[in-house]
């Protein structure tokens, strides 16, 4: 087998890895993550292929989570629904961290799996996916 016929039959594996991602495989990631840290209630991130990226190509990608802890006010946060990015909080960074790293999943399985122009969030009762519009 050459060289090209090598990686065709490699990224016909990686796809079917990718497709064989589901829900429950990313959530059974976090579930650990919920347990150690009972202070977050949920974890919310938005994954979308921009429309305009100042003449670099337009790529899917997912952006920062936002948390809602307990102690998190109704409107707090950069969108005002109660979900936080990056505090001041020294703890409260270490959880988010602890979360993020979790979440560094291959952008294509977080596309197939959760979609494009999407916003996730997900708690201990499962995960909620709702359109999302970037303009």
């Amino acid at each position: 087998m050459n060289k090209f016929e090598q990686v065709s039959e490699a990224k016909k594996v990686y796809e079917a890895a990718v497709q064989a991602v589901e829900k429950s495989d990313i959530v059974a990631v976090l579930t650990p993550l919920f347990e150690q840290y009972p202070q977050v209630l949920s974890v919310r991130w938005r994954q979308y292929t921009p429309y305009f990226n100042d003449g670099d190509p337009c790529r899917f990608r997912v952006g920062d989570c936002h948390f809602k802890f307990h102690d998190t006010e109704e409107e707090a946060g950069d969108y005002e629904d109660g979900f936080e990015s990056y505090s001041e909080n020294l703890e409260k960074q270490k959880t988010m961290l602890a979360f993020e790293r979790a979440l560094c999943i291959d952008q294509d399985i977080m596309e197939r799996v959760f979609g494009d122009h999407a916003e996730v969030t997900v708690d201990r009762n499962g995960v909620e996916i709702d359109e999302y519009d970037h303009s």
